[in-house]
């Protein structure tokens, strides 16, 4: 993956984030949607693919990893108040990084 990609996977789940509040919510719902519409834009439905295909051929597919999502997700919602996740949501985020902090460290 290179620069430009990365751009380009940044405003797509920022476009995402804008307009979608599950997806703001969750990173399956807004992983979900990224594929899907980079695979509509190749004239693929993701629909019709199985879970395992999607997975296994990402790279094939030309789709972003699934951490890319998530790192460009972690990256917007901290530069931009408006598209954080529901104060619920950040603090289960947040209990969840801290309990894998202590795991880490022991």
């Amino acid at each position: 993956m290179n620069a430009q990609n990365i751009k380009n996977t940044l405003d797509l789940v920022e476009d995402i984030l804008i307009n979608s509040r599950a997806a703001r919510n969750s990173d399956n719902v807004l992983i979900l949607e990224v594929y899907n519409r980079l695979l509509a834009d190749k004239g693929m439905d993701i629909t019709r693919m199985t879970f395992p295909m999607v997975l296994i051929n990402i790279k094939n597919l030309g789709l972003p990893s699934l951490e890319t999502v998530g790192r460009c997700r972690r990256k917007l919602q901290e530069d931009h108040l408006d598209l954080r996740s529901d104060k619920d949501i950040a603090e289960a985020r947040e209990e969840l990084q801290q309990l894998f902090r202590e795991y880490a460290l022991s």
